[in-house]
């Protein structure tokens, strides 16, 4: 049996690596930003300042967040933009985010009072009262509007000309850098920078005087600019965000959020891979301090090889002669990050877990 499974496996190794090294291909930025026919009306309460939106891909719902007071509303949009849902915010948010390792709504809020886990329907997906503080943060500013870098799992701020990333899983500064080479002119949104997952240009900033969505590398190099159209809302504070692959502007005037495409194309990586993670693998802790459980009794033992991988593919762990359905993995002396769990059947076949180590 074991003669039979390697060439799939090989396989499924090989297509690991190309879909790695292939995931930005065909990206461009559009000179002329596109206005699209998606828009959120915002609920009656609360402010002008609507700070971040949040997209949850698993139940395709926007979450739309008012940064000033805890009372304030957070409202819950379906995919055709349609208002389901009002509640009180529970936590005075300024950024907000979907996390895709943990399957949670998130947020920072003013003057790091924390990273915000949010309730959430497990059926609708729509947000529900209550949640908690699940992590300090550390922001640069009392107003910063951050963003997750899901690749990296870091966790993003602009301030003062520059992007400061702290790491979400102990809070630590990762590094700033001051954004150089923008374009003549540029006034920037003060508060607000966007993970776009776009490579090498991989944050966003607003300037608001020119109309402008401009990209970003990690290196906080300028790369190009998508010029809005001149019906786009000028936001010097808040105001912005980016979801689901578009660039959106909340018109105070009107209180509605409108979408931009800013580019053509979207690449494919590993990081969107926890949308199809395997059914049929059980993860207990998860994120994994020490030890985890795995439980894959569902594949009925057909499994034959297991993998432990780095983001970037590296072999950390390798198990053959898979015996039982249950198993304990060790992490303990593992660095902290993320994990993907390959479990290779005899047919071939690949299931795929993300794990998070603390």
């Amino acid at each position: 049996m074991e003669k039979l499974y390697k060439p799939f496996y090989l396989f499924g190794i090989v297509s690991l690596f190309v879909f790695l090294a292939n995931g930005n291909a065909q990206i461009s930025v559009l000179e002329n930003a596109e206005q699209t026919a998606l828009s959120l009306t915002a609920s009656a309460t609360g402010t002008a300042n609507r700070s971040s939106l949040a997209y949850n891909p698993l139940k395709e719902v926007y979450y739309s967040v008012n940064a000033g007071n805890a009372g304030y509303p957070l409202d819950s949009y379906d995919a055709s933009g349609d208002l389901i849902s009002t509640v009180a915010s529970g936590f005075d948010y300024r950024g907000a985010w979907w996390n895709p390792l943990l399957f949670t709504f998130e947020g920072n809020g003013f003057n790091s009072q924390g990273i915000f886990n949010k309730t959430i329907d497990p059926f609708t997906g729509e947000a529900l009262a209550g949640g908690s503080i699940v992590s300090p943060n550390t922001q640069p500013d009392a107003q910063s509007v951050g963003d997750m870098d899901t690749s990296k799992y870091e966790l993003i701020y602009f301030f003062a000309g520059s992007i400061y990333r702290y790491s979400r899983l102990d809070d630590q500064l990762l590094g700033s850098a001051v954004i150089t080479g923008l374009p003549g002119g540029t006034v920037l949104n003060e508060t607000s920078v966007f993970y776009t997952g776009l490579e090498d240009m991989e944050f966003g900033v607003y300037d608001y005087d020119n109309l402008r969505f401009i990209f970003i590398n990690r290196l906080g190099e300028y790369v190009a600019h998508s010029q809005l159209p001149a019906t786009a809302f000028p936001a010097p504070l808040y105001k912005t965000s980016w979801a689901n692959k578009l660039f959106w502007i909340y018109d105070s005037d009107v209180t509605k959020w409108f979408s931009y495409k800013v580019h053509e194309g979207f690449p494919v990586n590993i990081n969107e891979r926890e949308f199809n993670d395997s059914r049929y693998i059980k993860v207990f802790p998860n994120p994994v301090y020490s030890e985890t459980q795995l439980d894959f009794e569902d594949l009925n033992s057909e499994v034959s090889h297991i993998r432990l991988l780095s983001v970037s593919g590296a072999v950390v762990k390798e198990f053959t002669n898979i015996s039982s359905g249950i198993m304990t993995l060790n992490l303990q002396n593992e660095p902290k990050g993320i994990y993907i769990l390959q479990l290779i059947t005899f047919e071939g076949e690949i299931h795929v877990k993300k794990l998070l180590k603390q």
